[in-house]
């Protein structure tokens, strides 16, 4: 459950044991809240996501500041996190373009996502956040 992972987070970055996880699927810059949102959009059923994503947007930020990130208060993080939800659209967009579309499994796979990912933006009302 993303709460085991909060929490082992927390956990591990008191080396207690000490670990690493580096994971090469999506590599970009951007805020540490992009891979948060990743998942909250893409990884689960959206209502289970719409009915938990704030309390555990807060549990995250409270964690952030547990481990000592300072000056980065629950606003920004939760603005960040819609632009991420908004951002994380570009993805799909891509791997659509990149992969072979003849593939059934494919087309299901970035189907849901895409799906998952617009529910997302709509229920945060991410594109607010777009320029005018």
């Amino acid at each position: 459950a993303i709460e085991e992972l909060l929490c082992g987070l927390q956990k591990n970055l008191t080396n207690d044991p000490p670990f690493s996880i580096i994971d090469w699927q999506l590599v970009a810059r951007a805020r540490g809240v992009f891979d948060f949102a990743y998942f909250m959009a893409q990884g689960g059923d959206p209502g289970r996501r719409k009915a938990n994503e704030m309390r555990l947007l807060k549990r995250y930020h409270a964690l952030l500041e547990e481990t000592g990130v300072e000056g980065y208060g629950y606003d920004q993080c939760l603005l960040d996190y819609r632009a991420s939800i908004l951002y994380g659209l570009v993805y799909i967009v891509i791997s659509v373009g990149t992969l072979e579309n003849a593939d059934p499994r494919m087309q299901q796979l970035f189907g849901l996502a895409l799906e998952r990912t617009v529910r997302a933006i709509d229920d945060l009302d991410a594109t607010e956040l777009m320029p005018r």
